[in-house]
């Protein structure tokens, strides 16, 4: 699947290492800079690695059910991560830092679109549809909505095109 990539988010990120890097080499009088890179890398993916456990626990409990293919029970885990989501705006506004993404899509937008996914792949084709439509809503340039929607009303109506359905 594709997803998109805020570039300028990774560009942080590059440089966040670059920064660490520079601190370590200077607190700890690390001579060799390959080292210095490479205790920076660590320090950026354990404390990222941190953030996302704190943050995004219901999201990460999701994919894992998901890969399990365990649907009906991953999908209430994103309808609560969206939810967290909803009362902390800030995590998901800040997620390039907070959370080092580097994803365009929000992890609202992500929330939705999942737990609509594990719907339909559960047979209730009525809650996926209702959930991609109020992912369209907030986000309507969402081409994974939108994508999806298109694909269950062509099931819905076989002979109907994108353009009439």
């Amino acid at each position: 699947m594709f997803r998109p990539v805020a570039w300028l988010g990774v560009l942080f990120q590059f440089a966040l290492v670059a920064l660490f890097a520079f601190i370590i080499a200077r607190l700890f009088s690390v001579r060799e800079a390959a080292a210095a890179f490479f205790f920076a890398a660590l320090t950026h993916a354990v404390l990222y690695r941190v953030m996302r456990a704190v943050f995004t626990a219901e999201h990460r409990r999701g994919i894992s059910l998901i890969r399990a293919k365990k649907f009906s029970e991953a999908a209430p885990h994103f309808e609560a991560s969206y939810q967290a989501l909803v009362r902390r705006p800030w995590i998901d506004r800040f997620r390039w830092l907070l959370l080092g993404s580097g994803g365009a899509i929000s992890y609202r937008e992500m929330a939705l679109c999942n737990a609509a996914f594990c719907y339909s792949q559960s047979g209730d084709g009525t809650r996926a549809t209702a959930l991609y439509e109020q992912t369209l809503k907030e986000f309507p340039e969402s081409s994974m909505a939108t994508a999806a929607l298109n694909m269950i009303r062509s099931v819905q109506q076989p002979n109907a095109t994108p353009d009439n359905a």
